[in-house]
C-alpha cells in the first residue's frame, strides 16, 4: 500500500506505510496444530532458557548475588495496570 504525505519543502513523496496488519488466525485442523506446535515450542525455549541461567548462576556464585533470577520463591512481579490500580486505590482512602 502506497500512502501520500508532504516532506519538508512541500514535495510529495509516495512511501510505503502500513495501514493495517492482518490478523494470524488459522482455520483448517493442521493450520491449528502448527500454531499450538509453535506456542509449545516457544514456552520449550523459554523453560530451557531459564534453567541454563539457574545452572549459570548456582556455578558462579559471583552472578548469584541474592537470589537466582528466576527464582520460584520470589513474589510475582505486578504489571504496570496492577501498579495503577493499587496507588489508586490507596489514594481513595
Amino acid at each position: 500500500m502506497v500512502g501520500w504525505f508532504i516532506r519538508g519543502g512541500g514535495k510529495k513523496v509516495a512511501d510505503k506505510i502500513i495501514k493495517s496488519v492482518k490478523p494470524n488466525v488459522p482455520k483448517t485442523a493442521t493450520e491449528k496444530a502448527k500454531s499450538k506446535l509453535n506456542i509449545v515450542r516457544q514456552k520449550t525455549k523459554a523453560s530451557k532458557a531459564k534453567l541454563e541461567q539457574t545452572i549459570f548462576e548456582s556455578k558462579n556464585k559471583a552472578f548469584k548475588k541474592d537470589g537466582f533470577t528466576f527464582d520460584k520463591r520470589l513474589e510475582r512481579t505486578k504489571t504496570s495496570d496492577e501498579k495503577r490500580y493499587n496507588e489508586a486505590q490507596i489514594k481513595k482512602d
